[in-house]
């Protein structure tokens, strides 16, 4: 049976004495502690070490630079806590330069963080997102799929939401939400394509912000809310699919975000 008090204790567990969180024990890193601190505010609490962490985070960020995801998860955890941005022009410049990317997934993480550094010209991404658009509704490089769909969605809501109305004309529209609803298994969940088996957190995360950056209710709310609650682990955190897995704060993040969102935390 899900349980808010067992959850919000698996995340209080990860965190680390001297700042940050971690996937268990153990030196911490910065995107267990980006999602243990995202789970924390959609359940209205503080870390207990926050100016440990903030510490931590700001030396991490003030040091050499790591790879993009790092580099996402840093700028996103001082901006949630109101401090301010400090990037050197040379990454910001590697950034805007990008006109192709290996996955949505990248454009997603470069955009993102280039609209944290107040950058506003993206028409090179638009267009290479709007590239990926296929005639069933979804996104992706060679064939639609649940994930690339979400990340153009969130792609083209930061560059500009009035895209998202100048771009999707209402007969694209519902094919974007009929291929989403096709991804919805019976279980509740979403798989990565229509038709393809089993739903993993993800794909239901990715289901729930499509239909919130739509505008749109998704179908069969209890069953959604079932699978998802079906994933916590006797720990209190959440695990990847509703078969035997491991407890991670990025899967507890994702399932109290889509109950948050369902009205059902």
């Amino acid at each position: 049976m899900f349980s808010k008090e067992k959850a919000l204790k698996f995340v209080y567990n990860r965190e680390h004495p001297e700042g940050g969180f971690t996937l268990y024990e153990g030196i911490p890193d910065t995107k267990n502690t980006y999602y243990a601190l995202k789970t924390l505010q959609i359940m209205g609490k503080k870390p207990k070490n926050l100016e440990k962490t903030l510490k931590w985070i700001s030396y991490l960020h003030n040091g050499r630079m790591f790879g993009l995801k790092g580099f996402f998860y840093r700028l996103n955890i001082l901006k949630l806590y109101g401090i301010k941005l400090e990037v050197p022009e040379k990454y910001k410049m590697i950034l805007t330069m990008r006109n192709e990317f290996s996955t949505m997934e990248v454009a997603f993480l470069n955009t993102a963080v280039l609209k944290l550094m107040g950058y506003q010209n993206f028409e090179n991404v638009k267009d290479w997102v709007l590239q990926q658009k296929k005639e069933d509704g979804g996104f992706g490089r060679t064939t639609s799929n649940i994930m690339s769909t979400y990340y153009a969605l969130e792609i083209l809501n930061l560059v500009d939401p009035k895209v998202m109305d100048q771009i999707f004309l209402e007969d694209f529209l519902e094919k974007l939400i009929g291929f989403t609803v096709k991804c919805q298994t019976s279980d509740g969940g979403f798989a990565y394509k229509p038709g393809t088996y089993p739903s993993y957190i993800e794909g239901v995360y990715a289901g729930i912000r499509i239909h919130e950056l739509l505008d749109r209710e998704p179908k069969n709310h209890e069953r959604i809310i079932d699978f998802t609650k079906k994933l916590q682990n006797s720990d209190g955190g959440f695990r990847r699919s509703k078969y035997l897995g491991i407890s991670e704060l990025e899967y507890t993040f994702r399932a109290i975000y889509i109950l948050k969102s369902l009205s059902a935390l």
